[in-house]
């Protein structure tokens, strides 16, 4: 059995916002960071220093790219490790890309309700204002035996 289960159900809460959150942000991020530093770490793979430096400052990204790709596939015996190397390097990036992109979805979800239910409340709000003055009326008009007929009141 769980420590938090003994708690009374505020004090399970607050330890839930003030402690068990902030922990799991930092675990979130940090596993954020790890997704990153994997994506970096393979694309590292795909371009070592030394076809950095054979690239000059004149050539065009399209023969830089070609000229480390066919040095990569002499090195390697081979285009197609060069071209799975290049595959995969996408892939993270783009598992990375999805998981973002899932919680930004997650986010605007979040965001589109509360903007619904603030719209609610302001609605609720409207009609209890309202009601209030239909009674103030009619309270008005019970003890005073003055009946509104066709003028507006402000």
């Amino acid at each position: 059995m769980s420590v938090k289960a003994l708690l009374p159900s505020s004090e399970a809460e607050k330890d839930q916002k003030e402690w068990y959150d902030p922990k799991m942000a930092d675990n979130e991020d940090f596993v954020r960071w790890v997704e990153k530093w994997k994506t970096e770490v393979q694309l590292r793979t795909l371009f070592t220093t030394r076809d950095i430096e054979e690239v000059n400052p004149e050539d065009s990204i399209s023969q830089a790219s070609s000229k480390v790709y066919s040095q990569q596939s002499k090195r390697s015996g081979g285009s197609s490790t060069s071209a799975r190397l290049h595959l995969q390097a996408e892939q993270a990036a783009l598992l990375v890309r999805a998981s973002t992109l899932k919680k930004k979805q997650a986010l605007e979800k979040e965001e589109a309700m509360l903007k619904a239910r603030r719209e609610e409340l302001e609605l609720e709000a409207e009609m209890a204002a309202n009601s209030a003055r239909l009674h103030v009326f009619s309270e008005f008009e019970s003890s005073s035996g003055w009946e509104c007929k066709g003028q507006a009141m402000e």
